[in-house]
């Protein structure tokens, strides 16, 4: 889902995305990305940059070890330098600095020239997640680059195994939300610099600079799409927790032996995922493997991967809902666009199985609770029920009010209801107790379960959960959508939902096994993995130096449980 941006300010040299320029003036400035945003070693390493400068551009490789704590961005070390200058697109001095980009680049990539950094990843790399630099600089910079669009990040996936757990990677969600350009896959900007949701492309390319860096509809302290995957690499490596790292896309296209680990995480917010991807991690369950979900949002919308993993696309529908009273709408409840699309009225027989909407809502149909236990809408299960759909109802919540200029959010955390569950164990909870609540562990998007609240217990309802599903902690943050901030003074009306910028729900978190014994552990909310490390509070956005919040030693235990526990021989 997304919200309100300001004019691109990208391509400006005079501003810094991120933390403040370090830059000595008239430092050159080039942009660039990865021919391809996943390889594997044996693969040569491509690049393709351009630039307005006459001066040399290098290349240098680092890996990402984790993040800058307590900010959101890489922390890096450099395992490659590249001594042959790479050949840009030397793009000529134009007044006003105007983007180094075609028209088309978000929906068909910037077409810049390849230049090989290396002929052949090293065997000896880990698999893991990479960035290459591009500079002027006659020696590596050991830094991430002040202004985006010089750093670029790839997977490097295995060869082979290396450890019993695999990161799964969200770039599908990464690419949906990024802008080079004027559009992503939810608006677009207008000659005026509005935005405008009919603007919007269907289709993404990952051949643009900057993509699981840039963060322009955030605060100068908010998270880009990457950084809950900085925070997570970041604890494990002071955990000593071994992973094998691949994008979505990689399991999409098979290229990923799911069977040869025990455990499949996924972390923060990753939303945008293809049919056979879905299919794959569904499959994995089914037959006795385990996955951890620690993050929010999840699997919310359909897409397909096009040009073998170079692009995605993804139509959504016609018509819209408004975000708040006077805003842009969002993509609605109307008729499909996607040209694969057939009316069952005209053509019943035509299988919609592929269409990219959402993936609970028809023609699809296919809740997220089928793979991760919890749900961000539920109101399909409710028509499934014989209940009334006619309002929205959610699981999950939604808190979006800072991104558009109210308050912040508010401080929630887990109500414990299950303190005998195994994801419990050595944090000294008791039912009734509340964890994570310093550090706004819920948010900013979660999701969650149709539940009863009976005795100060949540029960599901079993319109959508799996059997046997078990309730570990829940927020009841249904109150987040009684306030309307678009009116001032504000007026709320308790359980009326007044605006769409807080969307109130139960958000749970969950554990349940498949038939096979495949478990599945599912934290659902995007900044679970902020609470794992001291982060910046980003939803303080109105401090000029927004304070630090500690890390939660009960989210910790209970990440620590849920890996250690789900990573375990699983049955034959």
């Amino acid at each position: 889902m997304s919200v309100l941006r300001p004019r691109h300010p990208g391509f400006d040299r005079r501003i810094s995305i991120g933390a403040p320029s370090t830059e000595p003036s008239g430092t050159p400035y080039f942009a660039g990305y990865a021919r391809a945003i996943s390889l594997v070693a044996g693969e040569p390493l491509d690049v393709q940059v351009a630039t307005r400068e006459e001066a040399d551009c290098f290349a240098d490789v680092y890996r990402v070890v984790g993040c800058e704590d307590p900010g959101f961005d890489p922390a890096i070390e450099i395992v490659a330098r590249c001594d042959a200058a790479v050949k840009p697109l030397r793009c000529g001095q134009v007044a006003g600095h105007p983007p180094l980009a075609p028209g088309a680049c978000d929906s068909e990539g910037c077409g810049w020239p390849v230049s090989r950094v290396l002929d052949a990843i090293p065997e000896t790399w880990q698999s893991g997640v990479y960035l290459v630099q591009f500079t002027s600089s006659r020696k590596p910079t050991g830094r991430l680059s002040a202004q985006m669009g010089q750093d670029a990040l790839f997977v490097l996936r295995p060869a082979r195994p290396s450890a019993p757990r695999l990161l799964q990677i969200g770039v599908a969600t990464w690419s949906a939300y990024h802008l080079w350009g004027n559009r992503d896959l939810y608006g677009g900007l207008a000659d005026d610099g509005s935005w405008l949701h009919e603007l919007r492309t269907h289709r993404v390319s990952f051949s643009r600079p900057g993509i699981g860096l840039g963060a322009f509809n955030q605060s100068l302290w908010g998270p880009g799409k990457g950084s809950y995957l900085f925070k997570f690499l970041q604890w494990c490596a002071v955990e000593g927790i071994g992973l094998d790292c691949c994008t979505g896309l990689d399991i999409d296209a098979g290229t990923i032996d799911l069977d040869a680990y025990e455990l499949v995480i996924t972390v923060g917010h990753d939303e945008y995922w293809t049919g056979p991807q879905r299919d794959a991690i569904e499959g994995f369950v089914a037959r006795g493997g385990n996955a951890a979900f620690l993050g929010g949002n999840l699997s919310y919308w359909q897409v397909r991967s096009l040009d073998d993993g170079e692009a995605i696309e993804c139509y959504k529908r016609r018509g819209g809902v408004p975000l708040r009273s006077h805003s842009q709408p969002m993509p609605g409840d109307g008729e499909p666009l996607d040209p694969l699309y057939r009316s069952p009225d005209h053509n019943p027989q035509h299988d919609n199985h592929s269409v990219t909407v959402e993936f609970h809502s028809q023609p699809i149909d296919r809740p997220p609770t089928s793979l991760t236990g919890v749900s961000m809408r539920n109101d399909e299960s409710r028509r499934r029920a014989g209940e009334d759909p006619s309002g929205l109802v959610f699981a999950g919540a939604c808190w979006w009010w800072e991104d558009l200029g109210g308050p912040e959010r508010p401080s929630a955390g887990f109500t414990v209801s299950a303190e005998a569950h195994w994801a419990l164990e050595g944090t000294g909870l008791l039912d009734g107790d509340v964890f994570g609540a310093e550090q706004k562990v819920v948010g900013f998007e979660c999701d969650g379960l149709d539940v009863e609240i009976k005795d100060g217990r949540p029960a599901p309802t079993g319109c959508d959960s799996p059997p046997g599903i078990e309730i570990v902690a829940f927020a009841d943050c249904r109150h987040w959508a009684e306030t309307d901030y678009s009116q001032r003074p504000p007026s709320c009306t308790p359980g009326v939902r007044c605006n769409q910028a807080a969307l109130g729900g139960v958000v749970t978190i969950v554990s349940w096994r498949s038939e096979a014994g495949g478990e599945v552990f599912t934290a659902p909310t995007t900044d679970w993995v902020f609470a794992l490390r001291p982060t910046i509070d980003y939803t303080r956005y109105r401090n000029v130096r927004p304070p630090v919040n500690a890390a939660s030693e009960h989210v910790i235990q209970i990440t620590r449980n849920a890996i250690e526990r789900l990573s375990r021989r699983r049955p034959s």
